[in-house]
This record gives C-alpha cells, sequence and structure tokens, in this order.
C-alpha cells in the first residue's frame, strides 16, 4: 500500500481530494489522514513536500474546525 500512495499521481489525486473536500466533512478525513502520516515517514514527508500538510494546515487556519475538536474533547 505505502508503495502505491508514494507515486505521484496517488499523491496528486490526494492533494485534489482534500483540496475539494467540503468543509463539513473536512474534521471527519482529517483522522484518515494522521493514520497515514503516522504509520510511515516516507508517506509523511512525501505528503509534506507535495504540499499536502501546508493545504491542511491552511484549511484548518481558515475554519473553526480546531475550535470545534477542542469544544468536543472537553465535554467527552
Amino acid at each position: 500500500m505505502e508503495q502505491a500512495l508514494l507515486k505521484k499521481e496517488a499523491i496528486q489525486k490526494l492533494v485534489k481530494f482534500f483540496q475539494d473536500c467540503l468543509e463539513q466533512y473536512f474534521g471527519h478525513i482529517l483522522d484518515a489522514f494522521l493514520k497515514i502520516i503516522t504509520k510511515s515517514s516516507r508517506l509523511n514527508t512525501t505528503m509534506a513536500t507535495n504540499g499536502l500538510t501546508t493545504l491542511h494546515i491552511a484549511r484548518l487556519d481558515s475554519s473553526n474546525l480546531v475550535a470545534t475538536k477542542v469544544w468536543r474533547l472537553e465535554f467527552i
């Protein structure tokens, strides 16, 4: 699986997928992204150097998703 995800086409598709993801679903797919980057340092590096991590940070910065997640954690 790692080898398939390391291909340039796969990374480009992931970037496009996360770019096009609607705000209401973005928080849900972040958990999957976290699993991917914590399982493989190679995938983590590849995604970071291809703009995916920067894209996530920018989207989090422009949304209230972080505040919502923190609020949920406090009341769980």
